[in-house]
């Protein structure tokens, strides 16, 4: 005994000492994780007190130059204050610098190409292009611009202007959009990417010296400086590295839509951003060290020599310096191991307090036993549950997520989806929609459980009576019950179309039947009058035989012990006495199952009312299915929902819990 206590106090010491240590090191783990992820966003949201939409930039002397797609030129000094703005007839396309000169030249889908003071933001030239512009490269020591410009789908241009006098030096015609265009360092030759998926190199006559490819549209091309090696990123998201003579060196798969391309002015990093709002930051091997996801398209990503900004169609501008970029994958990887260290020591922090604890340890041991026992069979469950896990509870969990969300189908993808709390469930109190689905559901899960309640039972007695008096082998007993048995064959949407046409105003068999009779006065739109409507779907399905509660309740009869009925026989008993105080006591658990499944079945259920009426008219047969298929199918409200579905799961679990306790007490 002496040693056994001996031994308990030892193990009590080691956990005290190893509950200090992991509590020692957890914090410093997430201290490390909130360092590096910090250090991991580089992106810092400026503004220049606009709210027009950007999408070009340019830095030059001190000024920032903001071409924007309301027509409109502005320039700002350092500290964000403004210098000057100019107002054209167009969307800005592309601007270029001059240093030599201080121009700054923009490109226009005005088909025009405008000269300006870059300090005085004065007009110096204007000069027509042969079709909306949509990039510029410029090349200073020759004093000549690139141009790539279309007038539509099949009919492009690539020319080479003096900047001087505006005088077309080189035209190039194309039958392939060409959304981006770009010297190479030498400025002996220059580059393109068309809406086929190639990228030509052409001399500065014109001529086509080599090509590379692609796999879908162009959408931009970068060219490294330093090296003369090519970018290029395509709609699908591909981004492309070619030598000088486009030999394709590498292609990375980025995760949406291609829209632009950048490289640092070292050739060191290379830069995209998609469409839906993603910028990916890799080196010069391909490998991605920084993603960030703005809210926004990515119109731009712009390396400067002391500042780079990314630039998004809207007035949002996030700054960013290259200089971070050197340690970010160092710090993307210490944040991720930090984590992984602080989930590990979390775990064992909670093991070490459970072994703390001689209570705790027993039940851990004892557990930890029973497993070891009977591991085959657990092993051999491990499949089942993993699959139940993945393809039904990680859904239901997952709707449990979206439903305090926007997601929606505005939401291009799922990281833009953001938590909006309790809005969604507001929503359904305020919308009114909901609440006016509950009410109509209440009145039609009343109906259903009096339907219940009658009819099946009404005939499952009726036929139990027959079995009682013809004896075991009557053979009217399996005929009535093979023809109440039989309408399960019958689709329930066949069951649905059938009772629409009978309600139909012109050739419906209701109508067609008071006509008959002589009550023309009658006839009605029985599913296209708000009064009306209702009632005839609750009606529908008359004289409302349940084949499966009849199947339910006549099985709880046949398995009631024909003592019973005979010691009732000698005591005198009457069938009514045999139904009230035999039968409905010993059925009560079939009773129970069926209003517990009717109430599901209600809640979940809105298929016929579609068929039927669509919830209409107006709103005189909606219910809370059909306003969660509306808002998930017809309005794209997603998260709404999943919220409404919250909420049916809620209700549907409470019901059946309170089964479970029904069932509990009567077993106690």
């Amino acid at each position: 005994m002496k040693r056994k206590k001996t031994g308990t106090c030892d193990l009590t010491r080691i956990c005290l000492v190893l509950l200090v240590a992991l509590a020692l090191c957890l914090p410093a783990a997430v201290a490390v994780r909130v360092y590096s992820f910090q250090r991991t966003g580089i992106f810092e949201m400026v503004e220049f007190g606009t709210n027009f939409q950007n999408n070009k930039i340019l830095v030059e002397s001190d000024i920032t130059y903001l071409g924007t797609y309301q027509n409109t030129i502005l320039a700002f000094d350092k500290s964000g204050g403004d210098v000057w703005s100019y107002g054209i007839s167009g969307a800005i396309g592309a601007m270029e610098y001059d240093t030599d000169r201080n121009w700054l030249i923009v490109g226009s889908q005005d088909r025009n190409i405008y000269i300006f003071d870059g300090t005085q933001g004065e007009l110096l030239a204007k000069y027509p292009a042969q079709g909306k512009v949509y990039d510029l490269d410029y090349d200073p020591a020759a004093g000549q611009l690139l141009v790539s410009c279309s007038m539509n789908d099949s009919k492009h241009f690539l020319s080479t202007m003096d900047i001087e006098t505006g005088e077309t030096l080189l035209n190039v015609k194309i039958k392939q959009v060409a959304r981006s265009a770009r010297f190479s360092p030498d400025y002996r030759y220059f580059y393109y990417g068309d809406s086929r998926g190639r990228v030509y190199k052409l001399d500065r006559n014109g001529e086509t010296v080599v090509s590379g490819k692609a796999q879908t549209e162009v959408r931009s091309l970068a060219v490294s400086h330093p090296t003369g090696e090519v970018y290029a990123l395509d709609v699908k998201g591909n981004l492309f590295k070619y030598d000088e003579n486009l030999n394709q060196i590498f292609s990375v798969s980025l995760v949406g839509e291609g829209r632009t391309v950048g490289v640092s002015d070292d050739g060191k990093w290379v830069a995209a951003g998609t469409r839906e709002g993603d910028v990916y930051i890799l080196d010069s091997d391909g490998a991605v060290h920084f993603t960030a996801r703005q809210t926004y398209d990515i119109s731009q990503v712009y390396f400067g020599e002391d500042v780079s900004y990314v630039v998004t169609l809207s007035p949002e501008l996030f700054r960013f310096s290259t200089a971070r970029l050197d340690n970010i994958g160092l710090m993307t990887a210490l944040s991720q191991w930090s984590l992984l260290v602080a989930i590990v020591l979390a775990i064992l922090l909670a093991a070490d307090l459970i072994a703390l604890f001689p209570r705790s340890r027993m039940l851990a041991i004892r557990c930890f036993r029973t497993f070891y026992k009977y591991r085959v069979a657990y092993l051999m469950l491990l499949p089942s549950i993993v699959l139940i896990l993945i393809f039904n509870y990680y859904n239901i969990f997952q709707a449990f997520y979206y439903a305090f969300t926007d997601w929606s189908q505005a939401t291009k993808t799922m990281r833009e989806v953001n938590f909006i709390g309790f809005d969604n469930f507001v929503k359904m109190v305020t919308e009114g929609y909901f609440l006016l689905g509950v009410k109509n559901l209440l009145i039609m899960m009343a109906c259903s459980f009096l339907k219940l309640l009658t009819i099946p039972l009404l005939l499952s007695e009726l036929v139990f009576s027959m079995r009682n008096r013809h004896g075991e082998s009557s053979r009217r007993r399996y005929c009535f019950r093979l023809l109440l048995v039989a309408p399960m064959v019958v689709p329930g949407v066949v069951n649905t179309l059938m009772w629409k046409n009978i309600y139909d105003p012109n050739i419906g068999a209701l109508n067609s039947i008071l006509d008959t009779i002589g009550l023309s006065s009658w006839k009605h739109s029985w599913l296209g009058d708000p009064q009306t409507a209702l009632g005839a779907i609750i009606c529908m399905g008359f004289p409302w035989v349940n084949s499966f509660a009849f199947l339910v309740y006549y099985g709880g009869l046949i398995n009631i012990p024909q003592d019973l009925f005979e010691a009732a026989k000698v005591d005198g008993s009457t069938p009514a006495w045999n139904f009230i105080h035999i039968h409905l006591p010993l059925i009560s658990p079939q009773l129970k199952m069926l209003i517990i499944t009717t109430f599901i079945n209600s809640v979940q259920d809105y298929g016929h009312v579609y068929l039927l009426t669509q919830g209409g008219p107006g709103t005189a047969t909606y219910v809370p299915g059909l306003e969660l298929y509306f808002a998930a199918t017809k309005f794209g409200q997603y998260g709404y929902a999943c919220a409404m579905g919250l909420v049916m799961f809620i209700v549907i679990l409470a019901g059946s819990l309170f089964n479970l306790r029904m069932k509990t007490h009567e077993l106690n």
